[in-house]
């Protein structure tokens, strides 16, 4: 279109210079009228038909210009349809690629985790095989010591026996020499009091002392029999010692086994604990587990049928935990008495042993009773005139 308004405009540039050249000539010539407007048609005719012809000209340029630039925008447009098919393919190649590599480290992430679990595992079983390995070294390593100290234990009684056996006899046969009217006297026999003649107890009764270690068993034995208190250290054997007491029934002696209050000793054969009269269950009321291992350390003993729950160390006032109501649960439970003593001051020990000793005078008086009516209903049912029956014919 620019080319054209300049071809406008140089033909208006020529059409004014032709009318001046027109008016020169009209002027000189003195052209007709006629002529002058054949002349401007012809003018206006060759503008009209170059304005055609340019028009034509420069539409077709244009066609091809626009033809072009299409031609070039759709193969552009071609050119980025398939970039970015082909980025799009690349893209859902990654995505895929992205997917599957989410799944595999999905995959190894579980895979890690359990091997983790696994790995723990092991540690925490291996942890406790060595545990158990250890526990077995220590129950065999106190399996061992317990069966060297049973033996030398065994030793030892059977050494103390024979020495007891010895003295006992040497004893015995020089009472026998002083004393020629008593046809025999008892290893038992004590002095009432200073100046008065022997006694021979009318009854022998076989105590045992049982409770956890620092329960004070050996304090209340040593404080009962010589009337002292020392702190001493923890048992580790079996020992006795005899006390002759005066009772309303008569003069018995009591036959007092120490025994150790530590686990590891428990396995001591229980033989020397049997046929026991009577046991002494000795709880620290200032330590609350030595009062719930009673049940556990009677079990120890078989057909022992009188009992007494003993609280001992109540001086300890500012560091007692076990309340005198608790240990008569405790003896209540087990069916038997209860009482509270104090080693160190000597506060109710005497009455403990003497509660225990007239619980056992009791019990063999009723068995001696009920032996005595059976008797009795056995000599009644026998007829002497079925004698003959029995006797012999010769």
């Amino acid at each position: 279109m620019r080319l054209f308004d300049a071809f406008i405009t140089s033909a208006v540039l020529e059409i004014k210079n032709l009318a001046c050249d027109k008016s020169i000539l009209l002027e000189s010539r003195k052209l007709s009228k006629l002529q002058m407007k054949k002349l401007y048609d012809e003018m206006n005719t060759f503008i009209s038909d170059e304005r055609d012809r340019l028009g034509r000209e420069m539409t077709s340029q244009l066609i091809r210009k626009l033809e072009d630039q299409q031609c070039r925008q759709n193969t552009e447009v071609f050119i980025l349809s398939k970039e970015k098919e082909v980025i799009q393919q690349e893209l859902t190649q990654l995505k895929g690629l992205t997917t599957t590599q989410k799944h595999q480290l999905d995959e190894f992430s579980d895979s890690l985790e359990k091997l983790t679990l696994k790995e723990k595992e092991l540690h925490i079983k291996n942890k406790e095989l060595e545990l158990e390995n250890l526990k077995l070294q220590n129950q065999l390593q106190n399996s061992q010591f317990d069966l060297q100290h049973h033996q030398l234990l065994c030793e030892k009684l059977v050494t103390e026996a024979l020495n007891e056996e010895d003295r006992l006899k040497g004893t015995i046969d020089s009472l026998k020499n002083k004393l020629s009217h008593s046809a025999s006297l008892s290893f038992t026999e004590v002095y009432s009091h200073p100046g008065q003649s022997i006694k021979t107890p009318d009854r022998l009764y076989k105590v045992i002392m049982l409770g956890d270690s620092y329960a004070g068993k050996t304090s209340m034995i040593n404080r009962y029999t010589r009337d002292q208190f020392t702190m001493t250290e923890p048992t580790i054997d079996i020992s006795y010692r005899m006390k002759a007491q005066l009772t309303a029934r008569g003069l018995i002696s009591l036959q007092i086994w120490d025994t150790a209050g530590q686990e590891r000793f428990r396995s001591i054969p229980r033989c020397y604990f049997r046929k026991a009269d009577g046991v002494l269950l000795v709880y620290d009321v200032t330590n609350t587990q030595s009062l719930l291992n009673v049940r556990r350390w009677l079990n120890d003993l078989e057909d022992v049928t009188q009992k007494l729950v003993v609280g001992n160390k109540v001086d300890l006032v500012k560091d007692r935990l076990v309340t005198v109501d608790h240990g008569k649960k405790m003896a209540d439970e087990l069916g038997c008495e209860m009482i509270e003593v104090s080693a160190r001051t000597g506060f109710n020990i005497p009455q403990a042993f003497e509660k225990l000793s007239r619980l056992m005078q009791e019990n063999e008086d009723s068995e001696l009773a009920m032996i005595t009516r059976s008797n009795t209903k056995i000599a009644l049912a026998f007829d002497p005139s079925d004698e003959k029956k029995y006797s012999s014919c010769c």
